[in-house]
């Protein structure tokens, strides 16, 4: 149950000190299996903040400054129980505050039609999606 306004307007945030942040979980992520057994990941605060930091770094790399900041779109097919589905839905995005229309599953003419009416500037994606993309019939060449 959520709380009341009182209780909201009363909250604070608890400030980390660098050695617990290190150590407190954030996020539990579970893994396929893909290299064996599944299991959960524990992933701290400070593996959080770093691997957002990093994306946006990479992501912003070789793009001209912009101090206007235009509104950003993106599409989100991921699940949020994928890791990057979860990175990127819930803090990267928040933090660049860019708009997220996140998709209930990844099917493809439906995804192509909320890239065409959303007018979407950028994907959160995989290589998979790439993959059913090329093989969709009357598709164009989408490099990865």
């Amino acid at each position: 149950m959520l709380g009341g306004v009182e209780e909201a307007e009363g909250y604070t945030i608890k400030e980390f000190l660098p050695d617990v942040a290190t150590r407190a979980v954030a996020s539990l992520n579970y893994s396929s299996g893909t290299t064996g057994v599944p299991k959960e990941a524990c992933i701290s605060y400070h593996a959080l903040i770093i691997n957002v930091e990093q994306f946006i770094f990479m992501r912003d790399l070789y793009r001209p400054y912009n101090p206007q900041k235009p509104e950003q779109r993106c599409v989100g097919f991921l699940p949020l129980y994928h890791a990057f589905g979860q990175l990127w839905t819930m803090v990267i995005a928040a933090k660049l505050r860019i708009t997220i229309y996140v998709m209930k599953q990844f099917v493809l003419t439906d995804f192509l039609d909320v890239i065409q009416k959303r007018k979407n500037q950028s994907l959160s994606s995989r290589a998979t999606n790439h993959s059913h993309a090329k093989q969709a019939p009357g598709s164009c060449a989408i490099r990865p």
